[in-house]
């Protein structure tokens, strides 16, 4: 009997080292499979945050762009905006130069005309414009130096100075007044008479040879002889 319960105890023992066993190997294999099951938790979770972290950085790059770009186009607008101001402000101010310059250039030649018509020579070349004694030709060529410098003055047509090169009007009116002068109490001696005499000659060889001719050749007769305007 007590072998036979021995056996038993025997059999019962080794049935429990058998379930043992198969605990033990279960509970192992238990341990690693959760292990790798944690592990790939936690490799998941990693991802995922990883992904949501991607995607709220995208959103706001995406948002931070879409904020930049209605920043830029502001600026833009503002930009040409203030572009436009700046073009018409300074237009306004060229225009404004150009009206003081005009009007600075429209002055100094008023005042050169006035200064022109006030100074002793203007009015000695007007009044010997206006002698009755002046030929066409040369009242024609005074006309023609005023022109050119009205042209000259405002502009257009070849540069040429204010009064012609040479006045035959004022040139003959000089030259018959001398002759027309009366003589003075110094001039009835005979002395002087006899400088007079010996100046004459030389006085009429100065006188421009083309001033003296007949009166068919255009001149009118003076007490000096026959005075000449021919054109220039």
């Amino acid at each position: 009997e007590e072998r036979v319960e021995q056996l038993r105890d025997l059999r019962r023992l080794q049935a429990a080292g058998a379930w043992l066993d198969r605990r033990l190997t279960w509970a192992r294999n238990d341990a690693a499979l959760a292990q790798g099951a944690a592990s790939f938790n936690e490799q998941v979770m990693a991802k995922q945050a990883e992904a949501e972290a991607r995607v709220n950085d995208m959103g706001h790059r995406l948002s931070e762009c879409i904020g930049l770009k209605r920043e830029l186009r502001e600026l833009r607008r503002a930009m040409k905006a203030r572009v436009a101001h700046r073009e018409e402000r300074r237009r306004d101010h060229r225009r404004e130069a150009i009206s003081q310059e005009l009007s600075h250039m429209a002055s100094e030649k008023s005042g050169k005309a006035v200064e022109a018509s006030s100074t002793p020579s203007s009015a000695r070349s007007s009044s010997y414009g206006t002698a009755p004694w002046l030929s066409t030709s040369s009242w024609r060529t005074a006309n023609r130096g005023f022109s050119a410098g009205s042209t000259t003055a405002s502009g257009a047509g070849s540069p040429s100075k204010r009064f012609p090169r040479f006045d035959w009007g004022r040139f003959g009116s000089e030259s018959l007044l001398g002759g027309l002068q009366p003589p003075s109490p110094l001039d009835s001696s005979p002395a002087m008479s006899r400088v007079a005499s010996s100046k004459a000659p030389a006085r009429m060889s100065a006188s421009s040879p083309s001033l003296l001719g007949s009166p068919a050749a255009g001149g009118i007769q003076s007490p000096v002889g026959v005075v000449a305007f021919p054109s220039p």
